[in-house]
């Protein structure tokens, strides 16, 4: 199972960047036929609940680049390809 392998090798990753549990991003239902499934929609509001703000910030990768970094914007653009 590559995607569950892909996302496995990065959950330790994502929280050392966001503090966060990768699990709450997955759509397991996908998982179990391979097919990795990172929720932006999620991910996007919980950015929200730290302070991101489209008007304020512009995009959601930006803000990210900006708060956590070029290897955090870079890392999340990886699992929604995945």
């Amino acid at each position: 199972m590559k995607a569950v392998e892909f996302f496995n090798k990065n959950k330790d990753k994502f929280h050392d960047f966001f503090g966060l549990s990768l699990n709450k991003y997955l759509v397991s239902e996908l998982l179990v036929i391979d097919v990795g499934s990172f929720d932006i929609i999620k991910f996007d509001s919980e950015m929200h609940d730290k302070g991101y703000s489209e008007d304020k910030d512009g995009s959601l990768s930006n803000y990210v680049e900006l708060k956590y970094g070029k290897s955090a914007d870079a890392f999340i653009k990886a699992l929604i390809k995945e």
